[in-house]
């Protein structure tokens, strides 16, 4: 089970066993179909589920700053389940170019660098298209 570790009001999924929460906005034409947008999906393993507390602050006050510059940033979930210290962040991006970006230029390793002492092994990041189901 996945918890939302950042919580905002218009956003809340239901995973079954509890909820996601997030400010994401993926746009009416989005929603209708009429436009595109892109995720970039991070999954990484914690050493603990402790350290998931210390990786939210990092990502927080360092990470997120960085990726909010890039070109064709949107939003961004994070999630984490402290029962294994399992985490995702999905990003939201404008175009694929933008999403693959972070990937091929580097940026996403140089910033999970900053948390490397945290995790047991490299995070892995792959590009999928929001597919709106209303």
């Amino acid at each position: 089970m996945f918890r939302a570790i950042d919580q905002g009001a218009t956003l809340a999924l239901s995973t079954g066993q509890g909820h996601i929460w997030s400010t994401l906005n993926t746009g009416e034409d989005v929603q209708k179909g009429r436009g595109h947008m892109y995720a970039r999906v991070t999954i990484a393993q914690y050493h603990t589920a402790e350290a998931i507390d210390e990786g939210a602050q990092i990502y927080r006050d360092s990470i997120l700053p960085a990726t909010q510059q890039l070109k064709g940033f949107k939003d961004v979930i994070t999630l984490g389940d402290r029962s294994t210290g399992k985490a995702m962040v999905i990003t939201f991006w404008e175009t694929e170019a933008d999403a693959q970006a972070g990937i091929s230029s580097g940026f996403v390793q140089q910033q999970a660098a900053k948390l490397a002492h945290l995790f047991s092994g490299a995070p892995t990041s792959e590009v999928f298209e929001v597919v709106p189901v209303k």
